[in-house]
């Protein structure tokens, strides 16, 4: 499966969910037909960055695939306490597509130092949410990155559509 198979089925995919919301019982929210459409598109092409061996196809693929199960959480669970889960989710994001490109090549071990890093940092920012100038960094960042994810996941999508870090 090439590049723009993999983005035509994609945007095929978002289309037939569009539209089965008009004629079934079944809603889809419009973030939870965008987390399905990144779901299939980031594991496609993650499968394709490992087919054709380029690092930042597997990096932003698997930065979509989880920013998908993200979009996910955020839309069905029933979250108590929401402060500081953009802040947790983006690194956690980070830390485990740095992951993918060290399984990529074992060989750097640098992704996986960064990688445990960051996904240490990420678990450890649930705990450390309570503390009072931590609390108040997370609050400010968690609300800059609530405005700023929306327009990074589109240019992220507009990114990956040029094709501007691949040659085929």
């Amino acid at each position: 499966m090439n590049k723009k198979t993999i983005v035509s089925i994609s945007l095929l995919l978002f289309g037939f969910l569009m539209i089965a919301n008009l004629f079934t019982k079944f809603y889809f929210t419009f973030y939870e037909i965008t987390a399905i459409t990144f779901l299939f598109y980031g594991i496609s092409s993650i499968f394709y960055g490992f087919k054709i061996g380029n690092r930042g196809v597997i990096f932003l693929a698997s930065i979509t695939f989880l920013s998908g199960v993200f979009l996910l959480i955020l839309e069905n669970a029933r979250l108590i306490n929401t402060r500081g889960i953009y802040l947790t989710g983006s690194l956690f994001i980070l830390g485990s597509s740095l992951l993918m490109l060290f399984i990529y090549d074992s060989k750097i071990k640098q992704f996986l130092w960064i990688s445990v890093a960051l996904i240490v940092f990420s678990i450890a920012s649930i705990f450390l949410i309570d503390i009072n100038f931590i609390k108040s960094a997370i609050e400010f960042t968690d609300r800059i990155m609530s405005a700023i994810y929306p327009y990074f996941l589109i240019a992220l999508g507009l990114f990956l559509l040029t094709g501007s870090f691949t040659r085929e």
